[in-house]
């Protein structure tokens, strides 16, 4: 009897130090994952990731949404809309590297008219277009005025 009493206690210290294990094991692989398994969002930005581009001329509205990436600009976002949505866009940047935006698909900036860029509402100047960051829920208007 004494023997099997030995067995039995014997496979229960088995059998909770493999419980153990496991548990350490699991409690480390969550532990790994919530650390170094992280998405490229901005800090607490939550978990959709979108900012939004609409193009509003008096003859044309198209309105593009799509994810922000860390360092993003408003130029950035207007080449991916343009990839996205099959439109023309001509550009230039200059040796100070200003931006000057000179066509979007059929509509021409001409000297009375030119295109005026909007981020959440507030006016930013065409040149800096390529030094202003975009954030997710941002929302982004291009106008010809």
């Amino acid at each position: 009897m004494s023997y099997n009493l030995f067995q039995n206690s014997s496979s229960k210290k088995l059998v909770i130090t493999q419980v153990i294990f496991v548990l350490i094991i699991a409690g480390g692989l969550l532990v790994f994952d919530k650390f170094f398994n992280q998405k490229d969002v901005p800090a607490g930005e939550g978990t959709d990731n979108k900012a939004t581009l609409l193009v509003d001329f008096e003859d044309t509205q198209r309105m593009f949404t799509g994810e922000v990436v860390e360092g993003m600009t408003i130029l950035d976002a207007l080449n991916a809309s343009v990839a996205a949505g099959r439109t023309a866009l001509v550009y230039t940047v200059d040796s100070s590297n200003n931006v000057t935006v000179t066509k979007i698909n059929d509509h021409t900036a001409v000297k009375d008219k030119n295109f005026s860029f909007y981020l959440n509402d507030e006016k930013i100047a065409t040149e800096d277009i390529n030094r202003t960051g975009v954030r997710v829920g941002d929302k982004i208007i291009i106008r010809l005025e």
